[in-house]
């Protein structure tokens, strides 16, 4: 009964936000992506949902945790969700997978905290190398004020 009443809200919700912005809009949007992509978009999102709750799922394992991948899966996509519905609070997501996580495992809750550290270092290495390629690039082939360009390398 639980899981029907939140699928429910969740339809609902995604009712609400279609109808926010504009059915017409959205087809008129898909409409201009050729149809070959679309499926091969899905496929690279679910590799990349699957991948990142895999990063996941590894330290929590070998922490001795007792989550399955599938239970560290639908952690993670229902994190992505609370983060996606809150506004501007990628915390909230964070937090409510730590403590997802902490109750699904039987971790303690700093072996828990140690794989989220780990996970944001994996992350945040090859998005600083990416801000940093994108800094290098935009030096050359954008003529932007000095103050952006020192902005930028504040950012990384």
């Amino acid at each position: 009964m639980k899981k029907t009443v939140s699928t429910a809200a969740a339809v609902i919700l995604l009712g609400i936000l279609i109808s926010q912005a504009g059915t017409k809009e959205i087809f008129e949007a898909a409409l201009l992506i050729r149809r070959i992509y679309i499926p091969l978009l899905m496929l690279l999102q679910i590799i990349t949902l699957a991948a990142a709750a895999y990063l996941w799922y590894k330290p929590i394992h070998q922490a001795g945790g007792r989550a399955s991948y599938p239970q560290v899966l639908l952690i993670h996509l229902a994190s992505g969700f609370i983060e996606s519905i809150t506004p501007s609070v990628k915390f909230g997501g964070e937090a409510a997978k730590i403590y997802l996580l902490k109750k699904a495992t039987g971790l303690p809750l700093k072996k828990v905290a140690d794989a989220a550290v780990n996970n944001a270092f994996v992350w945040m290495v090859p998005f600083a190398a990416l801000c940093g390629l994108t800094i290098i690039t935009a030096s050359f082939q954008t003529d932007l004020p000095p103050v952006v360009h020192g902005t930028f390398l504040l950012l990384v």
